[in-house]
């Protein structure tokens, strides 16, 4: 299986705001190779099927990966790892495409996941070209009118112990 991955350190602006959002787009090829060498396509509703359980694996290899780096780690609504230790204020303010989706939904009168996904496409503005030095600092003008919480926990996660993760060879 062919898999490209693109990873991305904020949301699309709101108001001009692109707010910190790790995530990863990954971009499954439709094409597989048979024991024999032949090229076949995917199946797409064997491959729709196998979303969540890919969902899920990333999720978890995420929240590993930051608790090695010595975070601390919550589920968040959906599942999602968090970083602990921000104040639901800040996790607000800086997190105003969630709030545009939440309006939307209220606004049709519409509720659950794939609602959500729906206002999610129609209410995203255009991808503005901002640098990333533009980004960082309206980041850290937004961390500084909360109290700095992000350098917080940067500084918090560097004093505990680093784990090592190991993989288990079968």
């Amino acid at each position: 299986m062919a898999v490209a991955k693109f990873e991305h350190d904020s949301s699309r602006p709101v108001e001009g705001y692109a707010a910190p959002q790790l995530h990863t787009h990954a971009v499954v090829f439709n094409i597989t190779e048979t024991a024999d060498g032949d090229t076949r396509a995917l199946q797409p509703q064997e491959l729709y099927k196998t979303q969540q359980y890919a969902t899920a694996v990333y999720r978890s290899e995420l929240a590993a990966r930051l608790q090695g780096m010595g975070y601390e780690i919550e589920r968040g609504e959906h599942g999602q790892p968090e970083i602990k230790g921000y104040s639901r204020e800040y996790m607000e303010a800086s997190s105003p495409r969630r709030q545009q989706i939440k309006d939307h939904l209220v606004e049709h009168g519409r509720t659950g996941p794939e609602a959500a996904e729906i206002a999610a496409h129609h209410t995203r503005g255009n991808k503005q070209n901002l640098s990333h030095d533009e980004v960082r600092a309206q980041h850290q003008a937004m961390a500084t009118a909360h109290g700095d919480q992000p350098q917080r926990i940067v500084l918090r996660s560097s004093q505990r112990p680093v784990v090592e993760l190991s993989r288990r060879d079968h």
